[in-house]
């Protein structure tokens, strides 16, 4: 949500400097939405302490990857002493 209010706030502040409009209405219409868009980016943002208590995401993917790799060398040996005990009994 922060980064999408951010890139309503760059289009506006962009066009606003461009002078798109010679209004002086919309200009300060612009001038105040600016302004509202900027402290709600600020009150969006997250604490040093929310982030912190954050979870490492790329640390748990690694670790979850590396789980399902072992799960999957797991299954295949037993499918494959499966396969062998079904050869020796046939």
């Amino acid at each position: 949500m922060q980064s999408d209010a951010w890139a309503a706030y760059d289009t506006l502040f962009e066009r606003h400097n461009l002078g798109a409009s010679n209004d002086k209405q919309i200009s300060e219409k612009k001038e105040e939405l600016l302004l509202l868009l900027s402290r709600f980016v600020r009150r969006l943002a997250l604490t040093p302490q929310e982030i912190e208590s954050l979870p490492n995401n790329y640390s748990l993917a690694v670790t979850a990857k590396q789980i399902r790799a072992e799960i999957r060398h797991y299954e295949m040996s037993r499918i494959a002493t499966n396969e062998s005990i079904h050869r020796w009994l046939c």
